[in-house]
């Protein structure tokens, strides 16, 4: 008899096992949160304000350089004016060389502000993913679950075309200054003679 009414009661305990929900896990903590300023970080990461001044500078010498080549144009454009007459023989062909010139010259200045402005470009692509990975290790090292980028410029722009991308790159519109991680990571930059 304690048989029979035991096994009743064990299918019944069996099968409410089957019914009833497991007991819930524990639901993970939430991980914190973090603002980083990276358009801060990019300009105070050491290498890029040198690379600032030898854009200028490059930019600078090529001006000059294109200045010296312009005063030598004119000269021989006046020259020419005074010396050959239009249409005489020969002018045609005086024309053609100062011209030459005058676009060598032209040609030259884009061509090396633009040589200076791709090895900007360069380091600046190449500090930006070494500041990227240091965020990323301080978030990992303080058990950050997201940092997202922000900025505390002033809205800026002389144009819509330039003021609607200013506006677009300002994804994160308040955040408490706690969250702020940008000085933290500066602290992790490579000694500025390291570069």
């Amino acid at each position: 008899m304690l048989r029979s009414i035991a096994t009743p009661v064990l299918l019944l305990a069996l099968a409410a096992a089957c019914v009833l929900p497991a007991p819930a896990a524990a639901a993970p903590a939430p991980m914190p949160v973090g603002v980083v300023d990276i358009l801060e970080l990019i300009n105070a990461y050491p290498g890029t304000a040198q690379a600032q001044a030898e854009l200028e500078s490059a930019a600078k010498t090529a001006q000059a350089e294109f200045d010296v080549v312009k005063k030598e144009v004119a000269a021989l454009e006046e020259k020419l004016k005074i010396e050959v007459a239009q249409g005489a023989p020969g002018r045609a062909a005086q024309e053609k060389v100062v011209a030459q010139k005058k676009m060598n010259a032209e040609f030259d200045l884009k061509w090396k502000v633009k040589v200076a402005q791709d090895a900007y470009m360069a380091t600046l692509i190449r500090v930006h993913a070494e500041v990227v990975a240091l965020v990323a290790r301080h978030a990992r090292e303080n058990g950050f679950g997201l940092v997202l980028q922000m900025t505390k410029e002033k809205l800026s722009g002389k144009s819509p075309d330039e003021l609607i991308p200013n506006i677009i790159v300002r994804t994160v519109a308040y955040w408490s200054p706690d969250l702020d991680i940008t000085e933290a990571v500066k602290k992790s930059f490579p000694a500025a003679g390291g570069r």
